[in-house]
């Protein structure tokens, strides 16, 4: 699903802050590259606090699909990193809050957590 490269090649062409027609290109250009640099990162830290390796699967493709539908709200190209990490954890406490929510509730829990 994603590719991989070296942690210089991301910012290369995607260094200064956001202006102008082609910042929506721009800011999607540089979440996808990154997203592709840190997919096996972010499925780790996924894996390790889940405990469950389709669970960090599920986590990790809601966080890159949610990541693709919210680049606009990217200001700065150096916050990408920040950015993608605030929302990693959000959708990761997400899904632990509503497999909580759904064992106190007695519901079949889809994710297996």
């Amino acid at each position: 699903m994603f590719n991989t490269c070296s942690r210089n090649e991301i910012h290369a062409e995607d260094s200064a802050s956001f202006s102008g027609d082609e910042a929506g290109e721009t800011k999607r250009r540089l979440v996808r590259k990154e997203l592709a640099c840190s997919y096996q990162r972010y499925r780790a830290l996924a894996a390790r606090r889940l405990r469950d390796e389709v669970a960090a699967d599920d986590v990790v493709q809601a966080f890159a699909l949610k990541a693709m539908e919210c680049f606009e709200q990217l200001r700065d190209a150096r916050a990408v990193h920040g950015w993608l990490r605030r929302l990693f954890e959000t959708t990761l406490i997400d899904l632990e809050t509503r497999c909580q929510r759904e064992v106190a509730s007695g519901e079949p829990n889809a994710t297996g957590l």
